[in-house]
């Protein structure tokens, strides 16, 4: 969760899951691509204190949706704590347990050549 940052107290206003969801869900390499998409962009570096990380987070707006309007100001971090770009959630160890082929918009398995 943000990279390191999970020991911050965030404050989430009302209304303000759909972002929840965007930050909280991604990996550190799906958020750094989500902040270079920002406006204005946004850099993560490994190091920076998350509490400046979280303030600077408070003035972009990620997809359409404005983090100050989603993110209370309130919201505080550990002064010890730090971005760490190389943490990962579970979901992003996960591989599935066979060989998937896409057709048009879906997906469907494929025979796999050990189970003729």
């Amino acid at each position: 969760m943000l990279c390191g940052c999970s020991s911050c107290a965030l404050q989430w206003i009302a209304g303000g899951g759909q972002l929840k969801s965007i930050l909280e869900k991604a990996s550190c390499a799906q958020l750094q691509s989500i902040l270079k998409g920002a406006f204005p962009p946004l850099a993560l570096r490994d190091g920076d204190l998350c509490s400046a990380f979280i303030s600077s987070l408070q003035g972009v707006t990620i997809e359409h949706l404005q983090v100050d309007q989603s993110l209370d100001k309130a919201s505080s971090c550990p002064a010890s704590a730090a971005v760490n770009l190389s943490s990962t959630l579970q979901d992003d160890l996960y591989m599935l347990p066979f060989p998937l082929s896409f057709d048009k918009t879906s997906a469907t398995c494929m025979d796999a050549p050990y189970m003729n």
